[in-house]
């Protein structure tokens, strides 16, 4: 299972991959902290044919915000 954590904020960032890590301990979590990494990551997972289960995001991100980018997510992984 692939889990996405995006926060523009380290100390938000790693509180919230540690917390997901005990909610999910099988899962492999990947945080970020640009857009444009985690969108370059979710590519290659589509590329992979591996499945994005779960995407945590900041409401606030440096230029969409996280109503956005969830949009663009779900046109590679519905």
């Amino acid at each position: 299972m692939y889990v996405l954590a995006v926060d523009d904020e380290r100390n938000m960032l790693d509180e919230l991959v540690t917390e997901l890590q005990k909610v999910f301990p099988r899962a492999q979590i990947h945080g970020e902290m640009e857009t444009s990494s985690a969108s370059e990551w979710i590519q290659r997972l589509a590329e992979e044919n591996q499945r994005l289960e779960y995407a945590f995001l900041d409401i606030r991100l440096c230029g969409i915000n996280g109503l956005e980018f969830a949009k663009q997510i779900k046109t590679l992984h519905p």
